[in-house]
């Protein structure tokens, strides 16, 4: 069931994926760079709210009508989107505990299940991999539909049952479609492919490239890496603030990556995680 739903989550993902570098598109070795810039920064940022402040709901592609997918849904989207599950589908909702840098809460969706929650379903970590927190909302959304009309789900030849549906909201599903709201305002707002979060605290007045910590290498796990893959550890995660890929000043100093911990802690039940990316395609497991 994983595999199977994460595959979809890719396909929905690669709608937003054009504001990757160059050679994150095109995949490789991990030995590459992480510094440049590229120009083309693909679909646009929806202007407005589509979602009217709750009052409408998201709809994926695999249920069939989708909402306007012609641009990116902006940061203040997901929150009203949420509100429209909320109104269509009585689902519950909660926010994080530590607000971001700039102040702004993180909020979540729990899905089906009988109380326990075993899938959680992480988007928007990078800022500039757009697409990602669109997909996990919808896919969300697709999931409700069907449920509550009792009709499958198609993406592209691939098509599921709503027995399957059923099965899958069976596990209980923790989804937070936006973990880096920060990051994703800076980079919607300067179009500038930005993917870190917005934490000034290491940076200089005189370096913009220093604000910023890279949140998917602010975990405990493997925090020094030099310390047993130090022939890729430059590259993978640094101690520099100018570096996209900045782990910052400690395990877990990121109220965003706090917030990923406090989920884990309070639903000490799940066993399936799935932190949707855009870039290369890849499905990556343990």
């Amino acid at each position: 069931m994983k595999l199977l739903y994460a595959s979809n989550l890719l396909l929905l993902a690669g709608l937003g994926s054009s504001c990757l570098l160059p050679e994150e598109r095109a995949g490789g070795s991990i030995r590459r760079s992480l510094n440049r810039r590229q120009t083309s920064t693909g679909k646009a940022i929806g202007k407005g709210d589509r979602f009217s402040g709750g009052s409408s709901f998201p709809r994926g592609i695999g249920s069939g009508n989708a909402t306007d997918m012609s641009t990116i849904l902006a940061v203040a989207e997901v929150t009203t989107g949420l509100a429209g599950l909320v109104k269509e589908y009585g689902i519950q909702t909660f926010t994080t505990p530590y607000k971001t840098f700039e102040g702004r809460s993180i909020q979540g969706a729990k899905v089906g299940g009988s109380g326990d929650y075993y899938i959680y379903l992480n988007g928007g970590i990078h800022a500039r991999e757009r697409g990602s927190h669109d997909s996990v909302l919808y896919f969300i959304s697709d999931l409700l539909y069907a449920q509550k009309h009792g009709t499958g789900l198609t993406y592209g030849k691939k098509t599921y049952t709503n027995a399957d549906v059923t099965k899958a909201l069976s596990a209980g599903i923790i989804a937070v479609p936006l973990s880096n709201p920060d990051g994703t305002n800076y980079d919607q707002t300067s179009n500038s492919c930005w993917r870190k979060n917005r934490n000034t605290k290491s940076a200089s007045s005189r370096d913009s490239s220093t604000i910023g910590v890279d949140l998917n290498r602010n975990f405990d796990f493997a925090w020094d890496l030099k310390k047993w893959a130090s022939s890729v550890a430059s590259e993978v995660a640094s101690s520099s603030p100018s570096s996209e890929v900045f782990q910052g000043t400690a395990a877990f100093s990121e109220p965003e990556t706090q917030n990923m911990k406090y989920v884990l802690d309070t639903y000490p039940k799940i066993r399936w995680f799935i932190d949707l990316h855009s870039y290369a395609g890849d499905i990556l497991t343990s």
